[in-house]
């Protein structure tokens, strides 16, 4: 499948029967414009060329790149949403025409897309007869009225030359960062991942991972090793179980994947920048979002990384599709895209993520060493983590006499002591009876 189109060479798209070219040059967009009409037969449209601000389909393309929806219909959309506001009741029918409108002028920053919840769950509702609005929908209706004027989007902004890969863990997140030259990054960031779900690809993300890391053991290690490898996949319990074809492992896929050179990808030389620990525990897919959050933060912290394009990295399918769809369902994920959203806007970038296998991931490591069982390299996960918070490794104590620690509140073992607890202590520390029993306290 092509890559999104560059403005700077020219597109053309047809709708009904007529069509449209853009380009940043006046020439290549009025040669793009006659080869369509002449390729389609459209010569019965006049051939129109505008140099300056001109409107198409609903849009308002500026000379100077930037795209915002048509000054007429940001205001009617402004204006329904201020009735909706002040009406006291709506019906479902009502808020679906607004959100219709609103979805459409999305598409310049489908980030926004994650304001809307309560909003569909009021449409699915089926209102026939006006209700009163839930403060969750009043509260979205005025969030979506001012931010209208952030709907846009500048088609002159350049790649940063550098990119951010990021992975979360369920002790904390690990982000690490490189810098490639901004054609390779153009190159490879050009693509999206849903594209793989829209053309209705055949084979899996699992399938792309086992052929990404027996490449890597070839580039790595020769062919020997990548062949022992490739059997030892074919013949694992889980390779059988899941239904693969192994034929699948010799197809193409529709979108390329992010190219490994010299053993790291892109090329460069990826460091660690982040490892911290998370203050609270969610779901695994929710902290894989949130660790696209913290990437985002060291994007803002810096005003030469505004207004940018920026190509980032992860693992995993959900937090990409989450982050390219623009909004979530489920109430975790769409409070870290809400999170993502405001630090798209505050910044004024435009963030493209793409997919890479778990065990080549670079900020695995980083974003798992307070675990006590790391994971072991290119062979899948070992399931072994413990089932309460992780936490660092520690050496067991031996067993030594009752006055080296006792539990907070709790006598020792002998049934003959009489010293109360210490509830005072704010750690625990040694029983101050004089017992002189070797069992250990509690």
């Amino acid at each position: 499948m092509a890559p999104a189109p560059d403005l700077a060479e020219g597109c053309a798209t047809l709708y009904v029967d007529n069509s449209a070219a853009l380009a940043t040059d006046p020439d290549k967009s009025s040669r793009f414009s006659k080869l369509v009409c002449n390729r389609y037969r459209l010569s019965t449209h006049e051939h129109c060329d505008s140099l300056d601000d001109s409107d198409l389909l609903g849009l308002h393309f500026a000379r100077d790149g930037l795209i915002t929806p048509k000054g007429d219909r940001r205001w009617k959309l402004q204006g329904a949403i201020a009735f909706a506001l002040r009406c006291g009741s709506l019906t479902s029918r009502q808020l679906h025409v607004i959100v219709g409108v609103f979805t459409f002028q999305c598409m310049l920053r489908r980030e926004l897309l994650s304001l809307l919840r309560a909003i569909y769950c009021f449409i699915n509702k089926e209102y026939a007869n006006p209700h009163r609005p839930w403060p969750a929908v009043r509260r979205e209706l005025s969030w979506m009225q001012r931010l209208l004027p952030m709907l846009t989007c500048d088609v002159r902004r350049h790649w940063s030359s550098e990119v951010l890969m990021y992975d979360a863990s369920p002790w904390g997140v690990g982000i690490c960062r490189a810098h490639a030259l901004p054609d390779v990054v153009a190159s490879v960031g050009r693509y999206s991942e849903r594209w793989r779900f829209k053309n209705h690809e055949n084979v899996s993300m699992r399938v792309l991972a086992h052929r990404a890391v027996v490449q890597h053991v070839f580039q790595e290690s020769g062919a020997e090793a990548a062949e022992q490898l490739r059997v030892r996949i074919l013949s694992g319990k889980k390779f059988l179980l899941s239904g693969i074809d192994p034929a699948d492992l010799n197809e193409d896929s529709f979108i390329p994947m992010v190219p490994r050179v010299l053993g790291s990808y892109l090329g460069a030389n990826w460091r660690t920048c982040v490892s911290s620990p998370w203050s609270r525990r969610e779901h695994i897919t929710v902290l894989e979002t949130r660790a696209c959050v913290a990437a985002l933060t060291l994007v803002f912290r810096k005003l030469r990384h505004h207004h940018r394009r920026w190509f980032f990295l992860s693992d995993s399918v959900a937090s990409i599709l989450g982050a390219g769809k623009g909004r979530s369902s489920r109430p975790g994920m769409c409070r870290a895209l809400r999170q993502v959203c405001a630090l798209v806007l505050c910044t004024g970038i435009v963030l493209n993520v793409r997919w890479i296998p778990s065990e080549l991931d670079d900020a695995d490591r980083p974003s798992r060493r307070g675990l006590s069982v790391p994971r072991p390299p290119h062979g899948g996960f070992s399931g072994c983590f413990p089932q309460d918070r992780p936490r660092r490794a520690r050496t067991r104590r031996s067993v030594e006499p009752a006055a080296i620690v006792a539990p907070l509140g709790v006598r020792c073992g002998n049934s003959v002591c009489l010293a109360p607890p210490s509830p005072w202590r704010p750690y625990p520390g040694p029983c101050t009876c004089t017992c002189t029993s070797t069992s250990r306290h509690g």
